[in-house]
C-alpha cells in the first residue's frame, strides 16, 4: 500500500484506527512497530527517481506516532550513551534498494534504519544533502533555534553487497582492511552505503569547487547517534607525482564535500551555548577513496559530540575545523584510522574559540601529516592528543602548490609525522619510517 503524505487510510487488523499510526505495521519478530518509505507516494527503489517524499512522509509519520504515543510497548528504546538518544523512538525502517535522497529532514523520536544491502545517491544536482538533523524549513531551516531531538540514523541487517542503479549489484571492498588501536576490525556487513562520487550520479562539474553531496548534515540535533555507514567517494584521480595536470581537492572529480558535517544554525554566535549539535554520538563510519581538503567528517561546531571508530583512506578522518557560528566544546575522538591521506586527526581554528578537544588512540598510516593543528594558538584551549602511532608512507595526499583558492596535490612520500603549530598537549606519540621533514616535526617516542 503507498499512501500519500497525510492520507489517513490505514486500520491494522485487531486494532482501533489510529491516525497518528499511517503507514505503519508491526515486525512479527520484534513487536516493533515499523514505518516503511515503500507505503507513502513518491517511493522508487530504483535510483531513477527522487524517494525524498516518501522518506520525509514515512519520518513524519513515525514523529508523530511516537510524540502520541510516547509510552508505547512498540517504540524502540535505545541503548544509554554518554551522549546520544535519550528517549523511545519510532522506527522508519527503509529495505535494500537505490534511494535518491535530497533534504530529507529527521524529526524528533525517530529512528531511521538504512537496509545495509541499500545505497543512497545524490540528485542531478551539484549542491545538496541527503539526510539533514536540522530544524524544518517551516521551523525556520537552518536558521532555526530549535532543536531536532532524540534521533538515530543506522543500519539494519547485514549485506556484503548493496544495489545499484539498472539493477546491478556492487560488492562492499575497501583498499584496506581497518583494524583500530584495540584490535578490532571493521565490518562492512553492518553498513548502509552513500555513493558521494559525483562521476557517477550528480552533475558533472568543472575546475573548482565542484559537485558538492552531504550524506548526512547536523545544524540542530540534540540527542542524536549517527553510524554504521560506508560513504564512497572520489580522490580525483591525482597521479603520484607532478605530472603537468592539475588536481586541488575541491575540483571536479574530486568528492569536493565530507561525509557527514556538523555546523551551527545560521547566525549563530561563536558560543557554547549558540543552537549546534549537541549531545551526540557518532561511530562506525568510513569514507573510502576521499581527497585531501575532504574526508569522512568535517566538525566546524558542536557541543559534547563522541566521534569512536571512525576511518577514513584519504582525507581526514577527524576534522576539527572551526568556521561560522558555534564552537567546538567537549569533544572527544578515539579509535580512529587513517589511511593514505592528509590527517587522522587535525584541530583548525580559523582564529574562533575550541576548547576541550581531545583525540586519542588513533593510526595514521601514510598520511601528509599523522596529527596537525593549526590556527592562533590561544584559540584552541584546554585540548589533547595522545596514543597515536604514525608510519610514514608513499602515497600520502601531499600539497605541491596553491592557487589562493585550492590546494593542488599529489600522491608523494609523508612529509612529517606531527604539525603542531597551536602547541597542543601530545602524549604518547610513536613514530616509524621516513618523512620528508624528518622523522617527527613534534614530540614522538
Amino acid at each position: 500500500m503507498r499512501l500519500s503524505f497525510g492520507l489517513h487510510a490505514m486500520i491494522l487488523v485487531g486494532c482501533a484506527f489510529d491516525p497518528s499510526d499511517v503507514g505503519s505495521s508491526v515486525d512479527p519478530v520484534s513487536q516493533l512497530r515499523i514505518f516503511d518509505p515503500a507505503n507513502f507516494s513518491g517511493y522508487d527503489a530504483s535510483g531513477k527517481t527522487e524517494s525524498s517524499n516518501a522518506f520525509q512522509a514515512a519520518i513524519h509519520a513515525a514523529s508523530v506516532y511516537a510524540s502520541a504515543h510516547p509510552g508505547a510497548a512498540d517504540l524502540y528504546h535505545p541503548a544509554t550513551l554518554a551522549n546520544g538518544p535519550n528517549a523511545p523512538q519510532a522506527i522508519v525502517r527503509a529495505t535494500r534498494g537505490v534511494f535518491k535522497l535530497s533534504s530529507v529532514y529527521l524529526e524528533s523520536n525517530v529512528r531511521l534504519e538504512i537496509d545495509a544491502g541499500a545505497v543512497i545517491i545524490p540528485p542531478n544536482t551539484s549542491q545538496s544533502v541527503a539526510l539533514q538533523i536540522v530544524d524544518l524549513p517551516s521551523q525556520g531551516g537552518v536558521n532555526g533555534k530549535g532543536y531536532v531531538d532524540n534521533v538515530t540514523i543506522t543500519s539494519h541487517g547485514t549485506s556484503s553487497t548493496f544495489a545499484d542503479v539498472g539493477g546491478t549489484t556492487r560488492t562492499k571492498s575497501v583498499k584496506y582492511a581497518i583494524q583500530y588501536p584495540d584490535g578490532s576490525s571493521m565490518s562492512l556487513a553492518n553498513k548502509f552505503v552513500v555513493d558521494i562520487d559525483p562521476t557517477r550520479y550528480a552533475a558533472s562539474g568543472g575546475a573548482g569547487n565542484g559537485p558538492r553531496y552531504v550524506a548526512i548534515k547536523v545544524r540542530q540535533g540534540r540527542h542524536f547517534l549517527i553510524e554504521n555507514m560506508l560513504a564512497l567517494a572520489n580522490d580525483g584521480n591525482a597521479g603520484v607525482a607532478p605530472n603537468g595536470a592539475v588536481q586541488g581537492s575541491n575540483t571536479y572529480p574530486a568528492t569536493a564535500s565530507p561525509a557527514i558535517a556538523f555546523d551551527a544554525a545560521l547566525g549563530s554566535a561563536n558560543t557554547e551555548a549558540a543552537v549546534q549539535p549537541r549531545n551526540g554520538t557518532i561511530r562506525q563510519v568510513h569514507g573510502e577513496n576521499c581527497t585531501r581538503g575532504y574526508g569522512i567528517t568535517e566538525i566546524h561546531s558542536g557541543v559534547d559530540l563522541d566521534f569512536s571508530y571512525v576511518s577514513a583512506r584519504g582525507g581526514m578522518t577527524i576534522r576539527w575545523e572551526s568556521e561560522g557560528g558555534g564552537q567546538s566544546t567537549r569533544q572527544t575522538a578515539t579509535q580512529c584510522v587513517s589511511h593514505d591521506g592528509n590527517a587522522v586527526y587535525l584541530m583548525s581554528n580559523h582564529g574562533l574559540p575550541q576548547t576541550q578537544l581531545h583525540a586519542s588512540y588513533g593510526i595514521a598510516y601514510g598520511d601528509d601529516d599523522g596529527i596537525r593543528t593549526m590556527g592562533t594558538p590561544s584559540k584552541t584551549t584546554q585540548s589533547s592528543m595522545d596514543h597515536v602511532e604514525i608510519h610514514g608512507g608513499t602515497r600520502a595526499q601531499v600539497v605541491k602548490y596553491n592557487n589562493g583558492t585550492d590546494d593542488y596535490w599529489w600522491y608523494d612520500e609523508s612529509e612529517q609525522a606531527i604539525d603542531n603549530t597551536l602547541g597542543v598537549k601530545l602524549s604518547n606519540m610513536t613514530c616509524s619510517g621516513s618523512f620528508q621533514r624528518g622523522p617527527t616535526g613534534g614530540s614522538c617516542n
